[in-house]
């Protein structure tokens, strides 16, 4: 009998340029780890440590605690759960930190089952955890952490509730390598949601609907020049970029080089783009390291390729 199980979950990129609330792909450079443990009922947040400790350890407000919350209430489970999370990923950062947690809290709860769920069940009990953070429903960053890779989060015709949620698996286009520019500063998800208009001109819906198209033609011809004609938000990027200090100043300097593509992570601060080697997401580094001084905060630059792992088990207490 196993009665205590520890999970990691990737951070992970929302939206992809082109492609808001659906699209997402993880990135294994930062993580989230959540320890379940079996206890008599209820759900209890133990301990919060690692770069962020100031989350609400009542569960019902924690995404990791209401994720197991809603897990225990749909599937009727006979035991309670105690949580300690470890916080890899900074809170605010448009890295999916929010989600990483609900995710990591269903997959260890989910090993201690009889009978495991399916990963799309856990996607809807991660998605309700992840809602406390955003305000709402969609699983572009939890679709990515629990799955990994690229991939779309749709829903099903008609479907109006989280179970309709489900994830496609893109193909990762073997060259990209990624450049994650994390600004040490806070952008809450809900207020950055709250800035998108939320009616946009059939002209744009048009244009940002081709962008997508070739985008996806693209990703699955391994076309690198159709990725790089593609990966342009004309609708989400003007809105949201006003929230972030130095996106402006950090997107010029990026252009300078050869890029696939460049914009908000998620919600943001964070920025990213997509570069077609190594070398190059190397040279851009280096820039934006080189213009440091110029910044109104300090940056992280990363580079990475896309995890196509997600979210897994660690180890487990086995009795």
């Amino acid at each position: 009998m196993i009665d205590e199980a520890i999970a990691y979950a990737p951070a992970s990129v929302a939206n992809v340029i082109v492609g808001f609330d659906v699209l997402g792909f993880s990135i294994p450079i930062l993580y989230d780890k959540v320890t379940a443990k079996k206890i008599e009922n209820g759900v209890v947040i133990n301990s919060i440590s690692g770069v962020v400790t100031k989350l609400p350890f009542q569960p019902e407000e924690n995404t990791a605690g209401y994720a197991i919350i809603k897990m225990i209430e749909g599937e009727n489970l006979r035991f309670g759960i105690s949580l300690d999370i470890e916080k890899g990923i900074p809170l605010g950062s448009g890295l999916g930190g929010s989600a990483a947690s609900a995710v990591a809290a269903v997959v260890a709860v989910n090993h201690l089952l009889e009978n495991p769920l399916p990963k799309s069940k856990l996607l809807e009990y991660a998605i309700f955890g992840e809602s406390v953070a955003s305000g709402s429903f969609h699983g572009d960053n939890v679709g990515a952490s629990l799955f990994g890779g690229l991939i779309a989060c749709i829903r099903k015709e008609n479907g109006d509730v989280v179970s309709d949620f489900e994830i496609l698996q893109l193909p990762i286009p073997d060259f990209v390598y990624c450049l994650i520019i994390h600004p040490h500063f806070e952008l809450k998800t809900k207020m950055a949601r709250e800035i998108v208009k939320p009616m946009i001109t059939m002209q744009s819906y048009v244009k940002q609907t081709m962008f997508l198209t070739s985008f996806l033609v693209g990703c699955y011809n391994q076309d690198s020049k159709i990725i790089q004609s593609s990966l342009k938000d004309i609708i989400i990027e003007p809105q949201r970029s006003k929230l972030i200090p130095d996106f402006t100043k950090i997107k010029k300097i990026v252009q300078q080089f050869e890029i696939l593509g460049f914009s908000i992570s998620g919600a943001g601060p964070s920025m990213f783009a997509w570069c077609s080697s190594k070398n190059e997401a190397e040279k851009i580094q280096n820039g934006i390291y080189s213009s440091m001084n110029e910044f109104s905060h300090k940056l992280d630059v990363w580079i990475t390729q896309i995890d196509s792992k997600g979210a897994y088990i660690i180890e487990d207490g086995k009795k």
